[in-house]
């Protein structure tokens, strides 16, 4: 390994090879992607659908060998993911709060995949976007 001088350029990835948002999709506002409360930080969903139907597509997907590599198999056990007696062992009020906020963001976001938001084909489990979310 060595270090990058100033200006030198370690990779140039083609945009064909990225999984991401369309320019067009409800939360971009076609500079970035919008995060504020009326959206619900719908960015982290739209682009766990993405990996979902990516994943639906199994060895179809272009993207297969890269999500199999570079994703971990196991979902990181975040603290919205304890169960509720764990969290409240902590007896830090404002991180048992935020990790009920979080779990409820992160229901929402399921509910949103699975009101056919994303015009899945072939959903993927619940246990599946989670996970997918999880990683975003």
């Amino acid at each position: 390994l060595q270090d990058l001088g100033p200006g030198e350029v370690a990779a140039r990835v083609p945009l064909s090879a990225l999984i991401r948002l369309s320019p067009t999709s409800d939360v971009c506002d076609g500079n970035g992607y919008k995060s504020n409360i009326e959206n619900d930080d719908n960015w982290a969903g739209e682009l766990t659908a993405k990996l979902c139907q990516q994943d639906s597509l199994g060895d179809a997907s272009p993207f297969r060998e890269y999500m199999h590599i570079g994703l971990p198999n196991d979902a990181p056990r975040t603290v919205c993911r304890w169960s509720s007696s764990e969290r409240l062992a902590l007896q830090d009020a404002a991180l048992v709060n935020e990790s009920f906020e979080n779990a409820a963001w992160r229901r929402r976001q399921l509910t949103n995949y699975r009101q056919g938001q994303h015009n899945n084909k072939a959903p993927v489990s619940s246990k599946k976007f989670l996970h997918y979310l999880d990683l975003v």
